[in-house]
């Protein structure tokens, strides 16, 4: 990699980059999403467009209100949460890819949590261990562990270099045997 040699800008002066800079950045900018997170997007983006030429609301820059309404009429018609978040999202995305302020203001989002609630969106709850699970786990429970973590443990736990990375060894918290598990 060459380097040129440049004198110093000005502190409020525009950075002057060379093609092939420009063109660095322009490539890191289009990996930064998928091609079909990009498809998506312009997809629900397209979606917003023609509702909001339907209603008479301007798409580019929307208003917060006029966002919140339409996450309301996607739930309305029967929309997922994941499908409301992503059209919000490709929303706010158009709006940063034209230097816009974002539409997700504080509201927004508060309509969002409101709507997840009257969906009946909530975490799924993690099936409780079973006899069977219980009696796998018990089994495999002082089996030599064969991951990478496990012999960083064994291999250099008790070394300078894992007590500089913050990790130290807490033997008197672990306690193996059949009577603790």
């Amino acid at each position: 990699m060459t380097r040129q040699t440049r004198q110093p800008q000005p502190e409020n002066a525009p950075a002057i980059l060379t093609d092939e800079q420009r063109r660095r950045v322009a490539d890191a900018l289009e990996s930064a999403q998928s091609e079909n997170t990009r498809k998506n997007d312009a997809s629900q983006y397209g979606k917003f467009k023609a509702w909001c030429e339907q209603e008479g609301y301007s798409a580019l820059p929307v208003q917060p209100e006029v966002l919140a309404a339409y996450a309301v009429e996607l739930a309305d018609d029967g929309k997922s949460m994941s499908t409301i978040r992503l059209a919000v999202a490709a929303i706010v995305d158009a709006h940063r890819r034209v230097g816009l302020e974002s539409p997700q203001t504080a509201g927004v989002t508060e309509t969002l949590r409101g709507l997840s609630r009257q969906i009946g969106v909530s975490q799924k709850q993690a099936r409780p261990l079973d006899a069977d699970a219980l009696a796998a786990i018990r089994a495999t429970a002082l089996n030599p562990r064969r991951s990478r973590g496990g012999r960083f443990v064994r291999d250099r736990g008790n070394g300078s270099q894992a007590r500089q990375a913050g990790h130290r060894p807490c033997v008197g918290d672990v306690r193996c045997g059949p009577a603790h598990l």
